[in-house]
């Protein structure tokens, strides 16, 4: 077994024994944010121009940039929180342009495994797949990005999972689909649009949460109807019904038995994370 591959299964073993102490089981999305705080960490949003940052202390501080993508926040979370749990001390992730970069440093080989098994957990990846009778072979770009919107990352980060860790997806498929994004599957299914971001939610959704920010758009299915002032509805589509999130706060959608609580921050929200869904956020950190 190289380096490398020892070194990611003991970040899986690591994330899958928090998942479970956090009272998840091998399949679902979490709250990597409540996760965090269950451990003692106190999450902050700040206006600075990093990726994060994991700061020792008590109580131990993990800060996220409020202006990089809300999903690539979740997941520099986890990535500070695999610090934490590992013991790496105080880090700071400088920013980058792109998805998260491979490194050759192995305590940032155990972040980036911890916080994509952490988000991702194979047993749960493979099932939303299955659960919708496709392969991420098999997936259109629409396709995965229900998926990524269902575990709470980017795009090109579960593809990069899912062909560079998992296995799941051929080179020449990861290709095809990096030709896509996110902006071109909604103009493609919505037409051009002023939203920020798209969170695309299918009848298959696991998901109990779905994070937004104020100027996002949410795709729900046909015949969900939706409880809150946060989201507005905006469109009709055969097998969609187009919302747009509006204020701060909880909505709750209802569609085929489930209820999931769409959670709308301020856009590029700075405070504690705690309070980012919270209508009125007086509340600052000491």
């Amino acid at each position: 077994m190289t380096n490398r591959r020892s070194l990611l299964l003991e970040a899986n073993e690591a994330a899958a024994r928090l998942r479970e102490a956090a009272g998840y089981d091998d399949l679902s999305p979490v709250d990597i944010y409540q996760v965090a705080s269950d451990v003692g960490a106190r999450v902050l949003f700040v206006d600075l121009s990093m990726e994060g940052m994991f700061s020792q202390g008590t109580p131990p501080r993990i800060l996220l940039s409020s202006l990089r993508p809300l999903a690539r926040r979740n997941f520099t979370c986890a990535h500070e929180l695999g610090h934490m749990v590992f013991d790496h001390g105080s880090t700071i992730d400088e920013l980058y342009e792109d998805d998260r970069p491979e490194s050759h440093q192995p305590n940032e080989i155990m972040a980036n495994g911890f916080a994509a098994f952490m988000l991702m957990p194979t047993l749960g990846l493979r099932s939303a797949f299955a659960r919708r009778f496709i392969s991420a072979e098999t997936a259109s770009p629409a396709e995965i990005l229900t998926i990524a919107t269902e575990f709470g990352v980017g795009y090109e980060t579960l593809i990069n999972h899912l062909h560079f860790t998992l296995k799941d997806l051929s080179e020449p498929r990861k290709t095809l689909l990096l030709k896509s994004s996110p902006k071109a599957i909604r103009e493609q299914l919505f037409g051009p649009s002023d939203a920020v971001s798209l969170a695309l939610v299918d009848l298959k959704t696991s998901a109990r949460n779905i994070d937004v920010e104020v100027g996002h758009a949410i795709s729900l299915p046909a015949g969900a109807s939706v409880a809150g002032n946060a989201i507005n509805h905006v469109g009709e589509y055969p097998t969609f019904r187009l919302f747009s999130a509006v204020a701060p706060g909880i909505a709750k959608a209802s569609f085929a038995g489930k209820i999931i609580n769409i959670r709308v921050a301020r856009y590029r929200f700075a405070g504690r994370a705690i309070y980012r869904h919270l209508e009125e956020t007086d509340e600052q950190d000491d």
